[in-house]
């Protein structure tokens, strides 16, 4: 079988021709022992003979960084996509040396054995040839222009690898910007003129000796300046085309040759703006010329426009009024500078019609800089104008009603809810949900659907007034809006709507319909934003439509907001009730240990409520929301703690010999609270010799939220003979960085990669890294949430340390627990 990743010989028969490559050729089983190398690879360390590297693992032949990097970086890259390319290692030589190389690896999958090929170049050679090379390049940074190397490859992309000071001095770029890419270069070149230079780049032969090629790009400093380079091409072996050349900054010499041009300059502008009208006027303001979308646009021939004033021929209006709009040409030249209306004119045409168009006027100017003529450039904008209104139209409109829509009816909303609290007026938000609108579609068609629609959405216009507002919010559901009204007055309004609707009937194709609505009201003064008001009609609503088709229902706020908060302060008053009563109770769940024989209990204690009338166990779940909510997560805390240690202090002595880890949460409330902290300290103080035996479980996020607070806990903790874990890792965005500062004794993997790690090789990958990276920082992992047999096999062929979850053993009574092991 071969999978992703396989190239070449993949059977254990190695071609003799490896033995002569003129890199190190090594491959790698799947525990990073070295299973072949050439004579390269063996001289390269110093060793005389291959065979002497056979069997020795990768780790031992690091420096400590590469070691990171290797564990870190290549091998969850090798997971993911199974190539590595260019990695800068450094190995050590049979003298304990630094032998620095360039790593190039592949993944290689065969008969369901995972081996790993390695291709080592050495680059010692190439740092001496490099230091010589320094000279030069000093050299060349003294030259007043810029001086560099491009490298143009056979797939069109390319790089600077040699740029020098001067060079980065006229743009303001670094060599280190460049060098694996020319595009930060390439995008300052003026749009104008990257095809020209693209060209040239691109061409097999050399540039003359005297060829040269000009072209705008931005400076260091924003600004667009004129350049000239002069260069010259080298084939490479591999058809890569190097170009060596010089560059220099000629704005200077630019400037003065634009002085000489005005009239040329002239012409290319209107040419320029040949897809918009373009006119020229003198000093006096009378036409000179016109391109042909200028023709086109006001009506008039160019040898018909030609010395009329320019106010005869662009006849600008604006405002609703028609009011006169002064033509820009003349303000162009009396300000010898370049005028743009603020506001979108209309153009009248000599065929009496009109056009929406931007104006603008621009001057020009002769050797000596005096102004001779203006440039009126005159931009169609209808098509623009009529889209701006459409856009603005769906944004607030439903395009198959013309009712406001959603978002429309959620502003109004807004703006009714601050009036509301500010001035205390009463206002009503209806649902209204059509019965049954989907037979309609089905039997009749879509397109009598939304002739429906379109009845309904008018019938409830005229049946509420212009000062109310009715919306569209999505399919067969509609919204009225009813301001100034109260409950009584919403209920009528209310009645009428549902009257009306139940009144009209749907007429297609010689079938009469009968329509109902089902209407649920919430009035607005109880929310305090729109999405809870809808939510309190659609609860109203779907109590409408239990009672039958045709009702209505006034929502009560005690039916669900407070139902809810309710519930949140009985488990409050329960839990604070259970803790003071002793109605908690502990659980435990084991850990099983992996890789080793250990034949010590290791288990997480858990914690459950107990109903005193009925016995209920109750998970917590239910009542750790309320507890955090109300401040009682501490003092839930404080009782799992005393009754952990009071348990263990109750056990006999065989009992206390089997016990391996105790494991107990804290929850992110206490991490950050320091009084918790000092009250663990103390349990810890007055059983030090039980402290060996704990572990406390701080999650990642409660650690990171208040970091500084959880270290200081942990080492506390740690110092009085305690271990502590790292919950729930790998959720968070930043955890390699922040698992670094945290000096965890354990990390335990989340369950959300290790669940279906058997089947996702993403997942499979996030716990391998996860594992190494813990590993190297000399922590121990626990895999959380394993549920099947096959998971728990391949965490043990990962090496991960220790295992948790419902296949390791459920949840139960820690007596229990203690009776059954």
């Amino acid at each position: 079988m071969v999978t992703q990743g396989d190239e070449g010989v993949l059977d254990n028969q190695l071609p003799s021709s490896l033995d002569d490559a003129p890199c190190g050729i090594i491959d790698l089983d799947g525990s990073l022992s070295i299973a072949y190398c050439n004579t390269q690879f063996a001289l390269l360390l110093g060793h005389p003979r291959p065979q002497s590297l056979l069997g020795v693992p990768l780790d031992s032949l690091l420096s400590p960084a590469s070691q990171l990097a290797m564990h870190m970086h290549v091998m969850p890259q090798l997971q993911l996509v199974g190539h590595a390319e260019e990695i800068f290692v450094e190995f050590l030589d049979s003298d304990g040396d630094p032998a620095p190389a360039l790593v190039y690896a592949r993944r290689r999958v065969a008969d369901d054995a995972v081996t790993y090929r390695c291709a080592i170049a050495p680059i010692r050679q190439r740092q001496e040839v490099e230091r010589e090379l320094l000279h030069a390049r000093r050299a060349a940074n003294q030259a007043p222009g810029g001086v560099y190397q491009m490298l143009v490859r056979q797939d069109g992309s390319s790089c600077f690898p040699y740029t020098s000071a001067g060079f980065g001095r006229m743009f303001g770029l670094s060599g280190g910007a460049l060098r694996s890419d020319a595009r930060p270069m390439l995008r300052r070149i003026h749009p104008d003129d990257r095809r020209v230079i693209f060209s040239k780049f691109g061409q097999a032969g050399p540039f003359g000796g005297d060829e040269r090629v000009e072209f705008r790009a931005e400076n260091g400093h924003g600004e667009m300046h004129w350049f000239e380079f002069r260069s010259r091409p080298e084939t490479l072996p591999n058809g890569d085309t190097l170009w060596f050349g010089y560059m220099q900054d000629i704005t200077e010499r630019k400037q003065l040759e634009a002085q000489m041009r005005s009239e040329l300059e002239l012409n290319r502008f209107t040419l320029a703006a040949i897809g918009d009208a373009v006119i020229t006027v003198d000093a006096q303001g009378h036409v000179e010329s016109m391109n042909p979308a200028a023709e086109k646009l006001t009506g008039w021939r160019l040898a018909e426009a030609k010395t009329r004033p320019i106010e005869d021929v662009v006849v600008l209006v604006g405002g609703h009024v028609d009011a006169h709009v002064a033509d820009p040409t003349r303000a162009c030249i009396a300000q010898q500078a370049i005028v743009a209306l603020d506001a979108v004119s209309r153009l009248r045409t000599r065929g009496s019609g009109e056009v929406t168009v931007d104006v603008s006027a621009a001057p020009v100017r002769d050797l000596q800089g005096t102004v001779t003529a203006a440039v009126l450039v005159l931009q169609d904008v209808s098509f623009r104008e009529r889209l701006s209104d459409e856009v603005a139209f769906r944004t607030h409109r439903d395009p198959l009603t013309g009712l406001v829509n959603r978002n429309e009816i959620e502003r109004e909303l807004d703006e009714l809810i601050r009036d509301g609290f500010r001035d205390a007026r009463s206002h009503a938000f209806c649902l209204v949900d059509l019965d049954q609108f989907k037979i309609v579609n089905e039997t009749l068609g879509y397109a009598a659907g939304d002739r429906l629609l379109g009845d309904v959405a008018e019938l409830l216009r005229r049946s509420t007034g212009t000062c109310h507002t009715v919306a569209r919010l999505s399919g067969d559901r509609f919204a009225v809006l009813l301001r100034d009204t109260d409950e009584r007055d919403a209920d009528t309004a209310v009645d009428t709507l549902s009257h009306a609707l139940s009144e009209y009937r749907f007429e297609h194709e010689g079938q009469r319909l009968r329509v109902t609505a089902s209407i649920g009201v919430a009035m607005i003064g109880q929310w305090t934003t729109p999405p809870k008001v809808i939510k309190a009609a659609e609860s109203a609503c779907s109590s409408a439509k239990s009672a039958g088709h045709g009702h209505t229902y006034r929502f009560v706020a005690a039916d669900v907001e407070v139902q809810a908060q309710q519930q949140q302060m009985e488990w409050a008053t329960r839990l604070a009730e259970a803790i003071e009563e002793n109605h908690l109770t502990l659980y435990a769940q084991p850990i099983r240990t992996l890789g080793r024989r250990d034949d010590a209990l290791h288990f997480e204690v858990l914690l459950r409520l107990v109903d005193p009338e009925t016995g209920e166990v109750v998970a917590p779940g239910l009542f750790m929301p309320a507890a955090e909510q109300y401040g009682l997560a501490p003092d839930v805390d404080r009782w799992v703690v005393n009754a952990a240690f009071a348990w263990i202090e109750s056990q006999p002595i065989d009992v206390l010999r089997r016990l391996g880890t105790i494991a107990i949460n804290l929850s992110g409330v206490s991490v950050g609270n320091p009084q918790f902290g000092k009250f663990l300290t103390d349990v810890l103080d007055h059983s030090p010799h039980l402290s060996a035996k704990v572990c406390f479980e701080i999650t990642e996020t409660a650690a990171v939220g208040s970091l500084d607070q959880a270290v200081s806990v942990i080492q506390q903790l740690q110092a009085r003979g305690a271990t502590v874990a790292l919950d729930d890792f790998g959720v968070g965005m930043s955890s390699m960085a922040y698992l670094k500062r945290l000096p965890v004794d354990f990390v335990k993997i989340d369950g959300q990669f290790v669940r279906d790690m058997a089947t996702d090789p993403l997942d499979l990958a996030m716990v391998r890294s996860i594992n190494d990276i813990a590993h190297l920082m000399g922590k121990q992992t626990i895999a959380e949430f394993v549920e099947t047999e096959s998971v728990l096999v391949l965490l043990r062929s990962l090496g991960v340390d220790h295992a948790q979850g419902y296949f390791v053993g459920r949840p139960m009574p820690i007596d229990d627990l203690i009776a059954t092991s």
